[in-house]
């Protein structure tokens, strides 16, 4: 599945990886371009990456970067890309350090300089209702559980 050139409801996500309340994730694993970047904006909506991309490290000693980690999120624009609006809808990028020492040992044979693996964690933050109206007495004693809560967070 090409997660990047689909607007993120049409990607095929698992039944038991929808739940109440619009929160949504599935993760997807590719093969890519190196060095391919999101498609440009258009009609319907692209994938934008923010924040810097992070460096996860392990091998000998700890010091080599093994993976790498780039965050996205999806806009919705019209008017050929001019006009963005934002949306819940979030990605993550995980990709291998082919450079790396623990790759080449994991794979002794040539690979394609011009390929990277990938997994994209798409996902959509849920929307939670708001909380139920706790200033009508009758539905909570005092000293329970709730209203004990609710006293040490102010």
């Amino acid at each position: 599945v090409d997660v990047l050139s689909l607007p993120p409801r049409e990607l095929p996500f698992r039944e038991n990886h929808i739940r109440v309340y619009g929160e949504v994730w599935g993760f997807f694993f590719a093969a890519k371009p190196a060095g391919e970047t999101c498609p440009t904006p258009g009609a319907g909506g692209c994938w934008v990456q923010y924040g810097t991309e992070k460096p996860y490290y392990g091998g000998e000693g700890g010091r080599e970067a093994v993976a790498f980690r780039r965050r996205f999120a999806y806009r919705y624009t019209w008017k050929g890309g001019a006009v963005w609006s934002p949306t819940r809808w979030l990605m993550k990028e995980y990709r291998l350090n082919r450079n790396a020492a623990a790759f080449r040992r994991a794979h002794p044979g040539r690979l394609a300089a011009d390929v990277v693996f990938v997994v994209h964690k798409v996902y959509r933050k849920p929307v939670l209702p708001p909380p139920a109206d706790s200033s009508s007495s009758d539905s909570e004693e005092e000293g329970s559980e709730r209203s004990i809560v609710l006293k040490r967070r102010r």
